[in-house]
């Protein structure tokens, strides 16, 4: 009869199908228990991707790019990831790398990159902890020597990105290693991440020359220069934070993961027996736990492509980001994650002890959603502060400079902070720190989300504390929170 169909209509839908790598979903779901078996991709599925288009998404048409959008390019990454985690990781890892690649690299080395971008060829940044290269000059070569590790795809790659130090050259440089190059050497290893076939892999440099046209400076802080209109690029989105795209994608993924297991889970309860012979269907709880998991899904998948969407749009107007579109786009990639993550454990409550069963799709699954956000660059990377483990975490800048100096915060630095911040965003109300947590604790409430988790996340000793916080039933409450002084 006409209104029985439950499915959605998709006009004004963000979110859609992918393009360029649906013909290979069906190889890349049928590998995928067998990469997490051997710790690789199928090489038949590698040589596919390699000659896909998806490997140019998020290069611009001035390198030999399909200049797509970040909306499309998540499409893409969101079909995979249900159909193996660790391929669209390494994709991920790629699509993302280059994209920064492409920024940092700049318009000088516009025809080397359009070359790597025409033969579709693999890229990936080993810039883990443990990393240490260093470079003399000689001649018109830079030669390195030293080993990058936490390589995520390094033994698909043909090249890496490789930040190094030069002797007397105080800032670091960077530059695009041929991984084919003689004296490369790639140790496979799976040390540095829990999804199986991430292939995170230790590249060794053993006197590997570079042209030094090639060699640019690596600034930590080079979100500030990118920011510049001056500032040269080879087009406009690169101007775009890599680290927040790569935080976006991550956050599509999830929902992406989260949308199969929930679509799965939802078609085989339908003629399981529990027990006492009771139909699954026919429990008050099973409609609960799922229709929970639904409501989530929908706002993660809402929160991260809403983000990408205004960074598409930013990018097709040619505005140029500022460091509140930088946390917009972090936060709403790691909100949707966290929605997805909890939508994930509904569905586990559904499935019961079944859910986790060795070798099933679910646990594979939930296993790779499970690793996939502990690998988000959090604020010490972007700081540039990493290695300094004893010093403050949130520090202040230097006059207006930028550059962050070795002295903690106060309260009363993040109070005047948060007031230019909201006086530039034209926010009229009288606003606090406390009312990011008021905010945060209201938006996850009015998501399907219980008053016991957000205690949790608060680290609140009492839900009555909690509750002081939610503004979804009393509007009072956000005048209690505001009479919190710093």
């Amino acid at each position: 009869m006409p209104g029985d169909d439950h499915s959605f209509t998709t006009t004004g839908q963000v979110h859609g199908e992918a393009k360029y790598i649906a013909p290979l979903l069906g190889d890349i779901a049928a590998q995928a228990s067998e990469a997490d078996r051997t710790r690789s991709v199928s090489s038949g599925v590698i040589t596919a991707i390699k000659k896909n288009d998806i490997m140019r998404m998020s290069a611009s048409r001035e390198i030999a790019g399909l200049e797509e959008s970040i909306v499309a390019i998540a499409n893409e990454l969101r079909a995979i990831a249900p159909r193996c985690g660790s391929t669209a990781w390494c994709l991920w890892n790629h699509l993302c790398v280059f994209h920064h690649f492409a920024g940092v690299l700049g318009p000088a080395n516009a025809p080397f990159l359009a070359d790597i971008v025409s033969q579709r060829e693999w890229v990936c940044f080993p810039a883990g902890a443990s990393s240490e290269v260093t470079a003399v000059d000689d001649g018109g070569k830079t030669i390195l020597s030293g080993v990058a590790a936490f390589g995520s795809g390094g033994r698909y790659s043909d090249w890496a990105g490789v930040v190094f130090v030069k002797d007397g050259v105080k800032l670091p440089q960077f530059t695009l290693v041929d991984l084919r190059h003689q004296k490369v050497r790639i140790k496979e290893t799976w040390n540095g991440s829990a999804l199986r076939a991430s292939a995170t892999d230790h590249i060794y440099y053993d006197g590997v020359d570079v042209p030094r046209e090639r060699v640019v400076p690596s600034p930590a802080k080079y979100r500030a220069f990118y920011r510049r209109q001056d500032y040269p690029m080879i087009h406009h989105r690169y101007r775009e934070d890599w680290v927040a795209i790569s935080v976006m994608w991550l956050g599509a993924m999830a929902t992406g993961v989260a949308q199969a297991s929930f679509d799965d889970t939802a078609q085989n309860i339908r003629d399981r027996i529990a027990i006492f012979g009771t139909r699954m269907v026919e429990k008050p709880t099973i409609h609960v736990n799922l229709g929970r998991a639904r409501a989530l899904i929908n706002a993660a998948t809402d929160t991260v492509y809403a983000a990408m969407a205004e960074t598409d749009a930013r990018i097709a107007a040619r505005v140029v980001p500022t460091e509140g579109d930088y946390f917009r786009q972090t936060s709403a990639g790691m909100q949707a994650v966290l929605f997805c993550d909890e939508a994930m454990r509904l569905i586990l409550r559904v499935l019961g002890g079944n859910g986790l069963r060795e070798g099933t799709d679910f646990e594979r699954r939930y296993r790779d959603f499970q690793a996939m956000p502990l690998h988000i660059n959090g604020h010490v990377e972007a700081a540039g502060i990493a290695g300094d483990r004893e010093g403050a975490l949130f520090r202040t800048a230097y006059q207006r400079t930028g550059v962050l100096t070795d002295r903690a915060m106060t309260q009363s630095d993040a109070w005047r902070m948060l007031q230019r911040r909201a006086l530039n965003a034209g926010i009229p109300t009288a606003v606090c720190n406390h009312t990011f947590r008021a905010t945060g604790i209201t938006a996850y409430l009015e998501n399907a989300g219980s008053l016991e988790n957000a205690q949790a996340m608060a680290a609140h000793e009492s839900p009555r504390t909690t509750k002081l916080y939610d503004r979804t039933d009393d509007q009072i409450t956000l005048d209690e929170v505001e009479k919190i002084g710093i």
